[in-house]
């Protein structure tokens, strides 16, 4: 043991200890000493300070809040412990307390750095975005150098959508290559600038590929460009990381990269375990309502694809059994034809997009939710803490992720056989509950555009075969795109019709196709458009390709509503599996494919005879709409069912289970 751990003697002796431990990280054996000056001296005040910081390092901010609250009693002029105090606040997410907190220690002395920073975090933390630049910038101009204070500055700037400004504070704050292709590439993701993001996670990548989220931060940013010059090489250092323990990327990322239902739960598992909060907000309290209250949790509440899907379905609620609330955070467009129409669809459209999580879920506790139902899952804009803090009796988790959240504070997954068979059910951590049809509902009132397309107003050749792929771009591999390729190779005059968000993407793709063979050309790109003109447009396509291993979801369904035939590849996971289950609730089963092969097999077969393509495409006109795919309203009555169930088996104080929901429900 080195001279510090050997050490004993009197309070001065325990207390410089204590100081010098504390600062050398060793603060376990610096709340000895400090105890041990303590025992000596109960009201030593540097003693009290120097444990109470250990305390917070170590994790413990509440035992950190009452040592900063009693060294305050004795030494109520000094401002660091005022500032202090503020940090343990806002590790216990009281961010009201911590600026009060701060305050307190700026009127002492107006001039702290370090207290302007710590206000500027509580107000980051509670989504109060002007204000908390206000105090950041405070900071910086107390203290120029002060990286803390550059970065809170920074997620202050980019909060409020001042690129410029946040790359000029990320620039000021990292001088080490590391820190600064970090910042950067969260930057310009944000950006959409995919060729700078890429090369900063490639250096990032190259620095420190075993850090949590490089390898996907790497992965994501060359599939957000469709470079494939390492695709397998990077998925392989992806699954590695997975399997050891680590936590390489961001769970949607792997969805999209491999179709492995164990290490997607694995890797789910490495995320959840980072939004437990406690104690639990709600501990097993029966509440005694008319009527069941469900609410929804979501950042999508405006033109969004999960707002398409679901409108029909908050309208259709059944308000005489259920009280329905939309918990809204994130995007609040005021001219945004789909925002109003879902405040009026909920009988409380609640906007909480200023409040902090626990704030959040403290408001949820408040309404006493009988049924809380997170519609983001681990997908951008996520919020998923708030159910860490177990708000509410029953915990859902539907439709935004396609895979289990890998926590114990989740519940149940809506999900269907086709996409979760029950022989797979083990790599799910939530209970499931099996929808009788497909579980994605979609909306029966959506509107469509009434004008004629053409094929000339598509931008696409008069005659040939057009093979429809409108997928985000970082859903395509070279797997799937050798296939595409293949049947363009096969198919003379047929074109590939693909998405255009970006012109350097598209000429990527071009390149990629003239290396296979084909003709660049032959890749015809569509701007994005307004929903109801998208839905329009997609007739004049001849069939949908699917994409594995991430298979097409809302894209399915909005294809299949306009009469588009698609052919799935069924995969083994749940993102794999959607686009087949919503063709087996279409009645279309004969368009579901297992393989590769047979997924190239049967485009080129419906697109080399005609008859059959258009025999096809006249059932589906004449028969999707009325499946169960399309069904609102039934599909609303058996979610109403599984709602009914969870809350039933609360209200007996029973635990979750796994069930069914029947499909011969009575309808309203």
């Amino acid at each position: 043991m080195n001279e510090i751990g050997r050490s004993q003697g009197s309070v001065e002796d325990h207390l410089r200890l204590a100081a010098l431990l504390s600062e050398a990280g060793r603060h376990t054996e610096a709340i000895e000493h400090a105890d041990r000056a303590l025992a000596i001296a109960p009201d030593l005040a540097p003693a009290i300070h120097c444990k109470s910081s250990a305390l917070l390092a170590l994790g413990d901010a509440s035992a950190a809040q009452a040592g900063f609250k009693r060294y305050i009693e004795l030494v109520p002029l000094d401002p660091g412990g005022y500032n202090n105090l503020g940090l343990a606040l806002i590790a216990t997410q009281a961010y009201e307390e911590a600026i009060c907190a701060c305050d307190r220690a700026l009127q002492l002395r107006p001039h702290y750095a370090r207290a302007h920073n710590n206000r500027a975090v509580a107000l980051l933390r509670m989504r109060r975005f002007a204000a908390a630049l206000d105090a950041a910038d405070r900071a910086v101009a107390l203290e120029p150098r002060y990286t803390k204070a550059l970065i809170t500055r920074a997620t202050a700037q980019r909060a409020l959508w001042q690129p410029a400004e946040a790359l000029e504070s990320y620039r000021q704050a990292f001088p080490d290559p590391e820190a600064l292709a970090e910042a950067f590439y969260v930057l310009m993701i944000d950006l959409r600038r995919g060729a700078d993001a890429q090369e900063c996670a490639k250096l990032l990548y190259q620095i420190a590929p075993e850090r949590d989220d490089v390898a996907g931060m790497y992965h994501h940013a060359s599939q957000f460009i469709a470079d494939w010059s390492d695709f397998d090489s990077r998925v392989g250092a992806i699954v590695e990381g997975i399997r050891a323990g680590r936590r390489p990327t961001f769970p949607l990322r792997f969805l999209y990269a491999a179709d492995l239902p164990a290490e997607q739960q694995l890797c789910a598992r490495a995320m959840g375990r980072r939004f437990r909060g406690e104690p639990p907000l709600w501990s097993g309290e029966i509440y005694r309502h008319d009527r069941i209250r469900v609410g929804y949790l979501s950042s999508d509440f405006y033109q969004h694809a999960t707002a398409h899907l679901t409108a029909g379905l908050f309208e259709q609620h059944d308000r005489s059994r259920f009280e329905c609330f939309a918990l809204a955070y994130g995007p609040r467009p005021s001219e945004d034809p789909m925002r109003r129409r879902l405040e009026a669809a909920f009988e409380h459209f609640i906007d909480v997009d200023t409040l902090s999580t626990r704030e959040i879920a403290l408001r949820i506790r408040e309404l006493e939710i009988d049924v809380l139902v997170d519609l983001k899952g681990y997908t951008s804009g996520t919020r998923i803490e708030i159910l860490g803090h177990r708000p509410a009796p029953v915990q859902v988790h539907y439709l935004g992720y396609p895979g289990t959240l890998g926590t114990d504070f989740i519940d149940y997954l809506i999900t269907d056989r086709h996409v979760v068979p029950e022989t797979e059910a083990r790599f799910y951590d939530e209970k499931l509950v099996y929808m009788p049809h497909c579980y994605q509902v979609t909306d029966d009132r959506r509107r469509e555009d009434t004008r004629t397309w053409t094929r000339e107003r598509a931008g696409l050749p008069a005659a040939g075969v057009v093979l429809c792929a409108f997928h985000q771009t970082f859903k395509l591999n070279p797997v799937i795109f050798d296939v595409w390729m293949r049947l363009l190779t096969r198919l003379p005059g047929a074109v590939l019709w693909l998405l255009e968000r970006d012109s350097a993407v598209a000429a990527r793709l071009q390149d990629a196709a003239r290396r296979r063979g084909v003709d660049p050309a032959r890749l015809i790109f569509a701007p994005e458009l307004p929903q109801a003109e998208h839905l329009g447009r997609l007739r004049m396509a001849d069939l949908l390709l699917d994409t594995s291993p991430y298979s097409s979801h809302t894209t399915a369904s909005d294809a299949l509503w306009m009469g588009l035939p698609l052919v799935a590849v069924r995969g083994r996971a749940f993102a794999a599996r959607v686009s087949s289950s919503i063709l087996y609730a279409a009645g279309l089963a004969e368009l579901v494919t297992d393989s590769l092969s047979q997924y190239e097999t049967l485009l080129y077969e419906l697109s080399v005879e005609p008859e059959r393509l258009r025999a096809l495409r006249a059932r589906i006109e004449a028969t999707v709409r009325r499946s169960p795919l399309f069904q609102t309203a039934s599909f609303c009555r058996h979610l109403e069912y599984a709602f009914e169930k969870m809350h039933e088996r609360t209200q007996q104080g029973l635990p979750p289970e796994a069930f069914a929901v029947p499909g011969d429900l009575p309808q309203r």
